[in-house]
């Protein structure tokens, strides 16, 4: 059914939505990063270069750490 105000269908999402929806999934998904990270002890160390970086990948890349894959630079 098209609506008469703005001709969207039902189904269509407007842009602005969209933006939203990914901006929250985007947040959702460094939170559970952050969580992780710091579970497996990304963080305990992180005021030097290796081990922030480490911290930094621990989060972007948090389902490999959920594989047992090791993010520690050395």
């Amino acid at each position: 059914m098209i609506w008469a105000r703005g001709g969207h269908a039902d189904n269509e999402a407007l842009p602005e939505e969209i933006g939203m929806r990914s901006g929250l999934g985007s947040l959702i998904y460094i939170v559970i990063g952050v969580i992780v990270a710091s579970s497996h002890h990304y963080f305990t160390h992180a005021d030097k270069l290796k081990p922030l970086l480490s911290a930094l990948l621990a989060v972007a890349l948090w389902p490999l750490l959920l594989l047992g894959i090791s993010l520690h630079i050395k």
